[in-house]
């Protein structure tokens, strides 16, 4: 069965750990078995960091905001 495109809004996401990013990660996986595309929308900084900090910026599809040099 195909699924489409899945928005997981994080905007609740006040305080994420690694248990947070990890049902993430298994929410993207999932959606590509299927056919799907997982989005994640309105991700804190404090999300962002972690997911680039597990290396994950590219699997999950989060632009990371990067501070000038």
């Amino acid at each position: 069965m195909k699924i489409g495109k899945i928005t997981l809004d994080c905007a609740l996401a006040l305080e994420p750990d690694a248990a947070t990013i990890e049902c993430m990660a298994r929410l993207q996986l999932a959606a590509l078995e299927r056919g799907g595309d997982l989005s994640i929308e309105n991700a804190s900084p404090a999300l962002r960091g972690l997911i680039e900090l597990c290396g994950l910026s590219e699997a999950l599809r989060v632009e990371v905001q990067r501070q000038p040099e």
